[in-house]
């Protein structure tokens, strides 16, 4: 490892997911190995793989993973009902300041997962069976916070 060194990735779903790992593997085969940071950060996304990063599990195989074929996971959708608020913001919207304003209150209103039920997603990202299983004295997990402005959650893995 690296002490000069951070690699810091962003979030983007499962796509996010599978992008970062196609790149970091991708500059490894070239001769830049990312993975030797002294620092990793992720959010989201980015918090995944660089758990799986720092748990040891190398770029190959997360790489391999990402081309097997989709295990069923648990997952949410979009109600009619909901597209429609969404359309309905859209139209109404006087600029960008106004969509931005009225999304945020649709978002704030919103009927969010428990920690409960959005776990096992993660879990399953992880294939550890339990998130403590890729947590040593090298990583620090954060709690996740819901306030009246924000519901986030961010991993960061240090050394």
């Amino acid at each position: 490892m690296s002490d000069s060194n951070a690699l810091v990735l962003g979030g983007g779903g499962v796509t996010g997911v599978a992008w970062e790992i196609g790149v970091l593997l991708g500059l490894q085969t070239r001769g830049i190995d990312l993975t030797t940071a002294g620092l990793m950060v992720g959010t989201s996304a980015g918090s995944v793989v660089a758990a799986q990063i720092a748990g040891g599990t190398a770029l190959s195989e997360l790489y391999a993973k990402q081309l097997e074929p989709v295990k069923k996971r648990p997952h949410r959708t979009l109600s009619k009902v909901t597209l429609l608020r969404y359309g309905w913001i859209l139209w109404r919207a006087k600029d960008a300041a106004d969509l931005g304003a009225r999304m945020g209150r649709l978002a704030l209103a919103a009927k969010t997962q428990t920690e409960a039920e959005r776990r096992p997603v993660f879990e399953a990202l992880l294939e550890g069976g339990s998130i403590e299983v890729m947590l040593d004295e090298n990583v620090a997990l954060s709690e996740i916070h819901r306030s009246a402005d924000a519901l986030w959650s961010l991993l960061v893995l240090c050394q």
